[in-house]
This record gives structure tokens, C-alpha cells and sequence, in this order.
């Protein structure tokens, strides 16, 4: 199912987090932030629901994930959302499963930064993707970004610099772990500038544990284009639920 529109009213949105511990605080914090408001009602409401619960979302028992999923959604769903967002980009390789469970249509991270991309890149843009293994092996961005982008390029990482960033997002001393500074912000850095080298335009950060170390503000002299999907969602929630983005 693809990502809803507000069909002419408000939305109330979930937003499932604890993937991890910071993206669903951290995407909440960018709706905050980024919505025009003077009064405390100017903002929109949301709904949300973390649940560090569940299980890895990689490797070859990422199907384990689902269960937890299903049950934040369907919470969320009790206490009336119209529509949900899961704060994780490599959870939506298991969208389906998901979608045949719960009753409310799914905001994807994926298909709303395929259409940013579409729309504000040009029609045959070359996008960097930065991601973990299990997403970027899926095929799932690359083709959810080709049905948009018809014409263009995607550069992943080379294999070395893959098992880097990996480990960068949720090795012990990586990210996940909360280590956020220029241990880990200077090597994604590194990651990203090496698919600037092969001619990437834009740089998508294609996990949600990225933009705490790599985004335009951390990165105001890097060469490319940073698009964090977490932002784009957030301008996304923002409009459907009757408000404006600053």
C-alpha cells in the first residue's frame, strides 16, 4: 500500500518508534521543529508509541521484527490514528507483512523521499544511498526510487566501506550505542564523500541512526546534498495534519 494522503481532512499520526532508541524521538522533535507555529495550538497532534522491543531489523531473522510492529501499530490504531509511520527505514522491507495486519495505511519513508527526490532533483539525478546491508540488498530503496526517478543513478557503497558503515551504525562503539561523536561522525563522513567521488549529487540517509552524525548542520561544507527521509516525512506529517511547514 502506498503512503496515504489527507484526502481533504486532518490526520492523526502515529509514529512507531524505538528503532533505534532516538529515531522516533528524533522525528517527532523534527515535526516540532519544523512546523510554523506561534501558540502551542498552531502545532499538530501526533501520536506515538516506542517500542525498543523489537527485535533486529537485519540479517537473516529480520522477519522476527514484525510481530512487535504489528502489535505498536495496532495500539495505535486503538487509540485512533488514521495513519502510521515507522521511524525506521529497514523495517519497511517487511511493509506488506505489516499492512496485511493493521487496518491504517502506512506514511513509507521510502516512497515519500522517492517522490522529494522526483520533484526536486531533476530527472536523472545521481543519489548516494546510505543504508544498512540488509535494506540496501533488498533492492527495496533502489526500486522505490527508480519508480519515481526513472532515469536515475544509484550509487551504493563498495563492499568495504558497506561492512564500515555497518558496523558504524550498530557496532558497539557505533552509533546505536550512542557514540556520537567524530568516532563515528568523521568515517560516515568518509563513506559519503567516497560516493561524492563516483558522482553522486545527493546523499540519502537511508537509516535513521545517520543523520545524528551526518546531516546538513554537522556537514555545512560537504559537496553534495544531504536528504535525511526523516525530515521529509516529518514536512509530509506536518501538512496532512492541517498545519504549515516553516
Amino acid at each position: 500500500m502506498a503512503s496515504d494522503s489527507n484526502g481533504g481532512s486532518e490526520q492523526l499520526v502515529a509514529i512507531i518508534g524505538g528503532m533505534g532508541p532516538m529515531a522516533g524521538v528524533k522525528l517527532q522533535e523534527l515535526i516540532v521543529n519544523r512546523t510554523k507555529a506561534t501558540r502551542d495550538c498552531d502545532h499538530v497532534s501526533v501520536l506515538a508509541y516506542t517500542n525498543p522491543k523489537v527485535p533486529p531489523r537485519i540479517g537473516d531473522f529480520g522477519l522476527q521484527c514484525v510481530p512487535e510492529i504489528i502489535r505498536s501499530v495496532q495500539a495505535m490504531e486503538r487509540a485512533g490514528a488514521t495513519q502510521f509511520a515507522i521511524a525506521c527505514n529497514t523495517a519497511h522491507m517487511f511493509q506488506e507483512e505489516i499492512l496485511a495486519e493493521v487496518k491504517i495505511p502506512i506514511i513509507s519513508l521510502l516512497e515519500e523521499t522517492a517522490k522529494h527526490l522526483a520533484a526536486n532533483f531533476g530527472s536523472s539525478p545521481t543519489i548516494g544511498i546510505l543504508g544498512t546491508l540488509s535494506l540496501l540488498k533488498s533492492g527495496l530503496y533502489q526500486s522505490t526510487i527508480l519508480a519515481e526517478c526513472p532515469q536515475a543513478t544509484i550509487l551504493l557503497p563498495v563492499s568495504d566501506d558497506q561492512a564500515s558503515l555497518d558496523e558504524l551504525i550498530q557496532g558497539p562503539n557505533g552509533i546505536k550505542a550512542g557514540h556520537l561523536g567524530s568516532e563515528t561522525q568523521e568515517p560516515v563522513r568518509g563513506i559519503a564523500q567516497g560516493l561524492i567521488t563516483r558522482g553522486a549529487t545527493v546523499i540519502v540517509t537511508a537509516c535513521t541512526e545517520l543523520p545524528l552524525v551526518f546531516n546538513a548542520s554537522l556537514c555545512a561544507d560537504f559537496p553534495a546534498r544531504i536528504l535525511d527521509p526523516m525530515i521529509v516525512v516529518a514536512d509530509h506529517i506536518i501538512r496532512i495534519s492541517g498545519a504549515e511547514v516553516a
